[in-house]
Order: structure tokens, then C-alpha cells, then sequence
């Protein structure tokens, strides 16, 4: 069994019902014991500083993909792209680079 983090070692299982209310109070217990060990102990922050840098590549990934569907004059490329793909003239990562850099040198914004 693998230790989740060096401040919360274990999770524990409570038995709670949220039709009786039994537990409730025991699982905000845990809730805030786990907030507060994370917090003090920094991983806490580390955690969110880690999400924020997915959060931020993946935003980046889906501004290039819904701009290349939508916009009027980086869709031709793609488009190209995508036929030049199904032909086999190039490849995925040699498309992928053609359409980053006409989205760099045509001053395509991605908003």
C-alpha cells in the first residue's frame, strides 16, 4: 500500500449517511485535520502549485486546438495540415510544428 503524503499517511474510512446525518460530523473532522496537516506541512501548497501548472498546459492545448477549428485564417492551415496527415506526407509532430508556427508568425492570438 502506498503512503499518500509524508503529513497524511493513511486515509481513514468512516461510515457516514447523509439521509441520517450519522458520521457527518466525524468526515468534517477528518476534512479539516487533513487541511491542516497538508497546509503545515507545505504539501498543501506544492499540490496546488502542481494543478495550477497542469491547469495551465492543458488551457494552452485547448486555446490552440479550439482556435485552429474556429478561426478563419489558422482553419486552412490546419486543415492542410490534416490532409497532409491523411495522405502520409508528413507526420503528426511535423504538422503540429507547421501549425504552431503559423500560429507564431501570422500573429494569430489565441483569446
Amino acid at each position: 500500500k502506498r503512503q499518500l503524503s509524508d503529513a497524511w499517511p493513511t486515509t481513514p474510512i468512516l461510515l457516514t449517511s447523509a439521509h441520517t446525518g450519522e458520521g457527518i460530523a466525524e468526515v468534517w473532522e477528518q476534512i479539516c485535520k487533513y487541511r491542516y496537516l497538508m497546509s503545515k506541512s507545505g504539501e498543501l501548497e506544492e499540490k496546488r502549485r502542481s494543478q495550477a501548472r497542469y491547469w495551465m498546459w492543458k488551457n494552452l492545448k485547448d486555446l490552440i486546438i479550439a482556435k485552429s477549428h474556429n478561426d478563419p485564417v489558422l482553419r486552412p492551415k490546419a486543415d492542410a495540415m490534416v490532409a497532409a496527415l491523411d495522405s502520409g506526407a508528413i507526420t503528426p509532430r511535423v504538422a503540429a510544428k507547421e501549425v504552431l508556427d503559423f500560429i507564431t508568425t501570422n500573429g494569430v492570438y489565441l483569446h
